[in-house]
């Protein structure tokens, strides 16, 4: 039970003058929460809310683009099953929907991205026996896999590996980021990723995949 000298001194926190104590100490946290390194991983990004929108919008979008429709090189293919890709949406274009605009805020957030640069979004639809050889995401800085999948078991495969260098990956140092709901990985352009099989029972894999570009001045 809250006695009522905690329950007050409780509802004193959230007024005034406490208000600006509270706000340096939520501006601190969320300066902990940071993409700082070659490789980022946020968990529980998205609200549940915000997250079924999400989930919701993706559902609906029809993804027509494939592979060959998006030029993609042979090494990437290798003999993967095909992806089934969206059109592109950006807030500077006018087409980044509602749902969407959750996830881009807190990217943001997270790589304090200056307001001359801005990310463009895909839906990804992950086929079983899917997958993408290993590559840098050399035409962009940063790239950006948030992941979907109400549910994702661990034998269904569709890891994100990566290496640090090309002589990381050939002297076998490297990491796996598992996919996860609800999970986002910010990858800097000279990592080689590589996206592994997913699994003959495994259902269709939805991601939402971003690229950081410049806006045109």
């Amino acid at each position: 039970m809250v006695s009522r000298a905690s329950n007050f001194w409780w509802k004193y926190f959230f007024s005034s003058p406490f208000s600006a104590i509270r706000d340096t100490m939520r501006q601190f946290y969320a300066g902990m929460n940071k993409a700082a390194g070659a490789i980022n991983v946020f968990n529980g990004v998205l609200s549940d809310s915000e997250l079924q929108e999400l989930q919701d919008w993706a559902d609906s979008v029809e993804c027509n683009f494939g592979r060959e429709s998006r030029n993609w090189e042979e090494g990437l293919t290798v003999d993967f099953e095909d992806v089934k890709i969206s059109e592109l949406y950006c807030a500077e274009q006018g087409t980044l929907p509602p749902q969407l605009e959750p996830l881009y805020r807190h990217i943001r957030e997270y790589t304090n991205m200056p307001d001359n640069v801005s990310v463009g979004f895909m839906v990804y639809r992950w086929q079983r026996m899917s997958g993408i050889g290993t590559h840098s995401d050399g035409h962009c800085p940063r790239a950006f896999t948030f992941h979907l999948c109400k549910e994702w078991k661990q034998n269904w495969g569709g890891e994100f590996i990566f290496f640090e260098s090309e002589s990381d990956k050939s002297a076998g140092r490297g990491g796996v980021v598992e996919p996860r709901p609800n999970r986002l990985v910010i990858n800097n352009s000279h990592i080689l990723h590589r996206v592994a099989y997913t699994s003959t029972t495994a259902p269709e894999r939805v991601t939402i995949q971003g690229f950081e570009y410049t806006k045109q001045a």
